[in-house]
């Protein structure tokens, strides 16, 4: 019996020193790279090191440093590795910390193209612009080089002057984005060239002449060549009076067009007076000439009192 006793004894000694010597043991091993390829914007444990024990997962999350610049590498080292672990309260004496002294850590770079910057450039001109695709010349200057962003799916935003209308020369600001994170702006500029039909002489037409089929033509040239008041419709331009003349190429507009005169001074012409729901109608002698629209003066042969109204296109004159 007291040999069963002493062999007992001797058990649970052994027991109590394999336990010690468990508990002494870490329970998370860390082996750190000598080089690691991160993602960013941070770097973490998990970035620069092989982790095994059963804490592995939170060990993984701990920060240590920001990450740098897109292509540029940064030196994580043992100690500061130790520095992060104790300020997130891990028990050093817990952890194994073997492999490099120095983590040499480099982020990952994606280099977006000029050719992707001037596409995108591209697709947002046509998509604000006024004008026909079909019929718009687009010219843009990229950036000549290639930007570095950190990898991910990138887009640009862009944006230009209020002012600018979309023709000739302009400048536009993009933001370039990679996974929705605002990155880099970019500078572009761009010469848009829209095309649209105008009506053009055909031909000399001599000042004071009705324009007739003959003497115009259609064609298609630059709008920001155009003036204010540029006629586009053939038959809008059919019948008007040149007030000037016209030569081959000449563009159609309101500055060098007249509307025919629809009254002619000494011109007996019916006229309109309105007075609320009653309507009296007269004639009277125009002593101005006018075309639709115009505002000419009359007189009442008979009274000898001077009338004002505006030609409506039925050639009658509606008093004021």
């Amino acid at each position: 019996m007291k040999r069963y006793h002493a062999v007992l004894r001797s058990l649970i000694a052994l027991a109590w020193i394999v336990c010690a010597a468990a508990l002494a043991e870490p329970s998370d091993t860390l082996l750190l790279r000598d080089e690691a390829f991160v993602a960013g914007p941070k770097i973490t444990l998990g970035d620069v090191a092989e982790i095994k024990g059963m804490n592995a997962v939170r060990l993984a999350d701990i920060e240590l440093s920001v990450a740098p610049p897109p292509g540029d590498s940064r030196s994580i080292n043992a100690a500061l590795v130790s520095s992060r672990l104790r300020s997130a309260g891990i028990d050093l004496a817990a952890v194994e910390i073997k492999g490099a002294d120095n983590v040499k850590a480099t982020r990952l770079k994606a280099e977006v193209e000029s050719d992707f910057i001037a596409d995108s450039l591209h697709a947002y001109i046509v998509k604000h612009m006024p004008w026909d695709a079909a019929n718009t010349e687009i010219e843009i200057s990229s950036p000549g080089q290639t930007v570095v962003v950190p990898e991910g799916p990138a887009e640009v935003a862009w944006e230009t002057s209020p002012q600018y209308r979309f023709i000739g020369s302009g400048v536009f600001r993009g933001t370039l984005y990679v996974d929705g994170q605002r990155q880099k702006t970019v500078m572009c500029s761009a010469k848009i060239t829209a095309y649209g039909e105008v009506v053009v002489a055909s031909r000399d037409v001599p000042r004071g002449r009705p324009i007739g089929p003959m003497d115009i033509e259609a064609r298609k040239v630059p709008l920001d060549e155009t003036t204010q008041g540029t006629l586009v419709g053939q038959n809008d331009v059919i019948g008007l009076l040149s007030s000037r003349t016209l030569f081959p190429g000449d563009v159609i507009t309101t500055r060098n067009t007249q509307l025919p005169l629809a009254v002619r001074r000494n011109q007996m012409v019916p006229i309109e007076l309105k007075a609320g729901t009653l309507q009296v109608r007269s004639q009277a002698r125009a002593i101005t000439d006018g075309s639709v629209g115009d505002t000419v003066r009359c007189v009442n042969d008979q009274t000898k009192e001077e009338l004002q109204g505006v030609i409506r296109a039925d050639g009658v004159v509606v008093m004021n």
